[in-house]
């Protein structure tokens, strides 16, 4: 198999998977509920990850491959103050377009999974692109010449809280959750503003 046809592959596993957990919880994902939802044998499934630490894994690194492509395709020749408004929008409509791979990666729907080194490693990598776009503002005199990893891993933060509020549907309509969102990254940006 190719590797793109396995990369399709693999994220309609993922995808599958991440449903079920988001339906059923934790106990509900097992790999022979996963391989009847999917029409296979669990013989596939435990071919391509081993177990269901393995799958579990393979949807935390789809998690973070994903937001790590999105905010990849942030166009580099933008403005930087452009490219932090984009990066915040990608970050809210990664989390908005899986959530559950997204509250699976923060650990609300699967606490007892421990990631293993090459998905803490997708995770890490997920965030190389948001501390180049906060380079990019300290070096436009935009922001003021602070680490960027500690303002890019704030930003974050204030991010993934008013994404939590709108998965958990504390706001009243989209409308309301996207402007709060705008503010809040507005606000976290502001803290460091030259």
């Amino acid at each position: 198999m190719r590797a793109a046809g396995r990369d399709a592959l693999r994220a309609t596993v993922v995808d599958a998977a991440g449903e079920i957990l988001a339906k059923e919880g934790p106990a509900g994902l097992t790999m022979r509920r996963l391989a009847a939802a999917l029409g296979c044998t669990t013989t596939v499934l435990y071919t391509m990850f081993a177990s269901k630490q393995g799958l579990i894994d393979a949807m935390y690194r789809e998690a973070f491959d994903r937001l790590t492509a999105r905010m990849r395709a942030i166009p580099h020749d933008a403005p930087p103050a452009e490219r932090l408004r984009l990066g915040g929008l990608a970050y809210r409509e990664n989390a908005l377009s899986s959530p559950q791979l997204y509250q699976l990666t923060f650990g609300a729907a699967a606490p007892e999974h421990t990631p293993g080194p090459e998905a803490r490693a997708a995770a890490e990598a997920s965030l190389e692109p948001l501390i180049g776009i906060v380079q990019a503002c300290i070096d436009a005199g935009l922001f003021r010449p602070e680490d960027p990893r500690f303002i890019a891993q704030v930003l974050t933060a204030a991010a993934h809280g008013a994404v939590s509020l709108e998965l958990s549907h504390y706001f009243w309509s989209q409308a309301e959750a996207e402007q709060r969102y705008a503010t809040l990254c507005a606000a976290a940006a502001q803290a460091f503003a030259r």
